[in-house]
């Protein structure tokens, strides 16, 4: 991806990085260069005396996270040699800086033009290392668990959040009634948010799940149709809205006032 518009510019400096798992050959490395600038410019020549881009690791490796997953891929981090195009298109001089990926996991840059795809290498597998974060089919599980499990011998499991339970109860007679809202539960953290996906999404086999209600699903869900990401770091003010346009989930969840205080999740 690249930020840039050179169409009122008379000189352009083009400054390259690239993250890799390992840097490419100058000369391919030049190529592709070429044949970007010829698609974005319009102008692809080199300075005489320098006809072939070098690379230089810039030692800092670069920090990949899947947002939805927490995971991490760091990649090795490479600076070409900055270049100077002259375009005669107006008076102003320009900067373009760009940025590629080969072999490691894409950013998603805001307000930064996409070049497209350019490939170093023809038979290179550049999604080898990306994060993918897909999850088992869930339900081909169900209809193994439906063989395997009889009706009488299956159970209903709920999964509280954000409930303290009592510390202690009377010897004789009923407890009074207690529910106390969890301080600890902390859902608006983009980390618990993904402990509950990975509660909902990935459970074991042999535990022969038939059916779940899971409202983090339900709220990925809702955030993916509203162009919003998951986990959300603005949770409160996101849940709210998907809690007053789904009633269907009502019955998982605690509210106070605007706020989710605690949750459920059956199996």
């Amino acid at each position: 991806a690249v930020g840039f518009n050179t169409s009122m510019c008379n000189r352009v400096v083009v400054e390259s990085r690239l993250a890799a798992v390992a840097p490419p050959l100058p000369a391919n490395w030049t190529a592709l260069w070429r044949k970007a600038m010829w698609d974005h410019i319009g102008y692809a020549q080199l300075p005489p005396e320098r006809q072939v881009l070098d690379l230089g690791d810039l030692q800092t490796p670069v920090v990949f996270e899947d947002w939805q997953t927490g995971n991490v891929e760091v990649s090795r981090f490479f600076k070409s040699e900055a270049v100077d195009i002259f375009l005669n298109n107006g008076a102003t001089s320009c900067e373009v800086q760009a940025i590629c990926f080969f072999g490691a996991s894409r950013c998603q840059l805001q307000n930064w033009k996409k070049m497209g795809n350019y490939s170093l290498e023809p038979d290179s597998n550049p999604t080898s290392r990306r994060l993918v974060g897909t999850r088992p089919p869930v339900p081909s599980r169900m209809l193994q668990a439906a063989v395997l499990v009889p009706p009488h011998r299956r159970i209903d499991i709920e999964v509280l959040y954000g409930l303290s339970a009592p510390r202690k109860t009377p010897l004789v007679g009923a407890p009074p009634p207690q529910q106390k809202y969890d301080p600890k539960f902390e859902i608006d953290n983009p980390w618990a948010q993904r402990a509950l996906m990975s509660m909902c999404g990935d459970v074991p086999t042999n535990l022969y799940v038939l059916s779940k209600e899971c409202w983090i699903e339900n709220f990925q869900e809702w955030l993916t149709q509203n162009k919003r990401p998951f986990p959300s770091r603005t949770f409160q003010e996101d849940f709210f809205q998907f809690y007053m346009e789904s009633k269907a989930v009502h019955r998982q969840l605690w509210v106070d006032g605007r706020q989710l205080k605690a949750c459920t999740m059956t199996f």
